[in-house]
């Protein structure tokens, strides 16, 4: 007998709507929450979500910094409709790169993340 199982992140987008100005680029923008777990399936029917994380994304200039497990609950509830501008990442320290993926931060002269592969800004 077979069994295919399998691990992998799915994201979900979550509820939020809100104009701000982008703390990376300086524009106004669309803010976009997302959730991110990881799944455990069995015959591609996902079983259990597990390893939950919140993302804070940016329409201008497609930046993205995690945002705390208590907020992106409070959002994924519905209790929170609006995030203030002490909640919004702050853009990384001159001179480093971040990635925007996987939050990888350094002040090497890579062009892309060495963790996961995608371009550093």
């Amino acid at each position: 007998m077979f069994f295919i199982m399998g691990i992998y992140d799915k994201e979900y987008p979550l509820a939020f709507d809100q104009m701000v100005v982008c703390p990376f680029c300086g524009r106004y923008t669309r803010v976009q929450v997302v959730m991110v777990c990881s799944v455990f399936s069995v015959f591609f029917i996902p079983l259990i979500k597990f390893n939950r994380r919140y993302q804070v994304r940016f329409g201008c200039c497609q930046s993205a910094a995690a945002l705390s497990a208590e907020l992106g609950r409070q959002i994924e509830k519905g209790t929170l409709k609006h995030l203030s501008e002490q909640d919004l990442p702050r853009p990384a320290i001159a001179g480093r790169k971040v990635c925007t993926s996987c939050g990888f931060s350094t002040t090497e002269a890579f062009d892309y993340c060495p963790k996961c592969g995608r371009p550093l800004r």
